[in-house]
């Protein structure tokens, strides 16, 4: 089967045969679970019975890498928010993906990161430079390449710990309601969002970032 390289450093840390990213195989090898007695990963809110409604500027359904993503840009521009997912960690679906696949690498590059942009939260790469040391020598080259502006192959270890760090700085724990979306409606300018507990929010506006469907 013939390759067709990009560059010569494409070839270095995968190719790109036909348009699919393919990294090498030593790379799929890259250890897990390096960060486990580091990462803090807290959880949300169980709501009260005795709490019955409260009002916001947005509801995110879903407590995935998007609805995290969102939620860290809501925090910079001082927009009020909530998160509604039923797991008990955000993030904790995406987890155990890849705990049940044993991934070692992500497919997305360095340049893909959970976190908002504009007001240059710390960068996936950031955490890299950051625990170079604990990095192998095929991984610490990922990471000059990467530097360098191109395609750098990112350990699965290294993109949890980032995620667990955004989470924590911006808060979001606080803000994620452990429950079920269950129904919605509108009245005037307002969403009304039923959760599971009985607890209803009233917001300006409404995200669903669920990604697959969550279901009882």
């Amino acid at each position: 089967m013939k390759s067709l390289y990009l560059s010569k450093f494409d070839s270095e840390c995968g190719n790109s045969y036909k348009y699919h990213f393919i990294p090498p195989s030593s790379l799929l090898d890259s250890k897990i679970n390096r960060f486990r007695d580091e990462i803090v990963w807290p959880a949300g809110v169980k709501l009260s019975k005795s709490e019955k409604s409260e009002e916001v500027d947005c509801v995110i359904v879903g407590g995935g890498l998007a609805a995290i993503t969102l939620a860290c840009y809501f925090y910079h521009v001082n927009i009020d928010f909530v998160i509604v997912d039923p797991h008990e960690r955000l993030g904790e679906n995406f987890k155990n993906q890849v705990d049940r696949t044993n991934q070692r690498v992500m497919r997305s590059p360095y340049e893909h990161y959970v976190g908002c942009h504009r007001v240059y939260d710390y960068s996936l790469l950031d955490f890299a430079k950051i625990f170079y040391g604990k990095l192998s020598d095929i991984e610490k080259e990922q990471v000059i390449l990467a530097s360098a502006g191109h395609r750098g192959v990112v350990p699965v270890d290294i993109f949890l710990y980032h995620l667990m760090h955004q989470i924590n700085t911006h808060e979001l724990s606080k803000r994620h309601y452990i429950d079920f979306a269950e129904e919605y409606s509108k009245e005037g300018e307002l969403f009304s969002i039923y959760l599971d507990s009985g607890y209803e929010i009233k917001s300006k506006f409404l995200v669903h970032a669920t990604g697959k469907s969550i279901k009882k």
